[in-house]
């Protein structure tokens, strides 16, 4: 468990600092760039990649590129097992790690599509608002505000739909895995 606990510590402090490398680096590069390339559907975009696609980048690459590597260890230490102890254990082990490749890849592909999704609408919302706040004068102006909050609301729906089915995704796979884990050993 304390072995456990520090992997994934580690895992994490890595996993941050790039991302955290990766924000500084995309700041510096948006503060250098001329006034004439600038405008506020850039600024709000590159809001949304700040503030939402790197955290769910971290979220990704620690839910799937380290969790692969950790269901490798975890393979190759059941099949370590299964040698030690039983060749038919050998049989169990092996059923067990086809299911979990086909239940994880099912899943991968069923979650690529929501999360795709998801990420397209919550970029709108944060862009929407970014870009209707920032010309708040016009949007008085004009009386536009039952227009934008309709289509944020909207927004915000669409992306609770989406967000909602890719956490269960993720979720029922790792569950599936780990029952099957749980009913091997």
């Amino acid at each position: 468990l304390v072995m456990a606990f520090l992997a994934v510590k580690q895992e994490r402090v890595l996993i941050v600092r790039l991302i955290n490398d990766i924000r500084s680096r995309w700041f510096r590069l948006f503060l250098h760039k001329r006034i004439s390339e600038q405008d506020s559907e850039k600024k709000s975009f590159f809001i949304a990649k700040i503030s939402y696609h790197l955290p769910l980048l971290s979220t990704g690459l620690s839910n799937s590129l380290l969790g692969l590597v950790r269901w490798f260890l975890f393979v190759l230490i059941i099949i370590f097992i299964s040698f030690i102890f039983s060749y038919k254990l050998l049989y169990f082990a092996l059923g067990a790690i086809v299911l979990s490749l086909i239940l994880g890849v099912l899943a991968a592909f069923v979650s690529y599509h929501y999360i795709t999704r998801e990420t397209t609408f919550y970029s709108h919302i944060i862009r929407l608002m970014d870009f209707n706040l920032s010309d708040w004068r016009f949007v008085k102006k004009f009386n536009q505000e039952r227009q934008v909050a309709s289509k944020f609301d909207e927004l915000v729906e669409l992306d609770t739909y989406f967000r909602v089915r890719r956490d269960l995704w993720l979720r029922f796979s790792a569950s599936l895995v780990f029952v099957l884990l749980v009913f091997f050993s």
